[in-house]
Parts: C-alpha cells; structure tokens; sequence
C-alpha cells in the first residue's frame, strides 16, 4: 500500500484574501473526511485565532495541526 501525506500550509494572508476562507476550509474537511484521508494542517497563529472551531474539528476529526508559529 502506497503512503501519500497531504499537507496545507494554512497562512496569514488566508485571513486577508477576499474569498470565503472558512467555507473554502470546510468542504477540504469534509472532502477529507468523506474520502477517510487524513491531513496535516500547518498554520500560524493567526489563522488559528481566526477560525478557531474549524482547527478543533480539524484534531478532533484525526487530522494533524502542526504550528507554523505566528
């Protein structure tokens, strides 16, 4: 079985773009979530600060958040 990590590097400037950047995060997790693939999110401190519920889905679902520091 082939091993394949999928990793998004969630910055600063996701908070400053003119998109919908929490409906964006969410249909990645759900897409994750129904394909059953986990992921690591790495995110700086803004972001988090800024969509804190979808981060805590995001763990409690299985999937990694590692700190891209603030």
């Amino acid at each position: 079985m082939k091993k394949t990590t999928i990793f998004f590097d969630a910055e600063a400037d996701l908070v400053s773009q003119s998109t919908d950047n929490k409906k964006c995060l969410e249909r990645i997790l759900s897409t994750l979530n129904e394909k059953k693939v986990k992921a690591v999110f790495n995110v700086c401190g803004k972001v988090v600060e800024q969509y804190p519920e979808f981060f805590k889905k995001a763990a409690n679902s299985g999937h990694e958040i590692s700190s891209h520091f603030y």
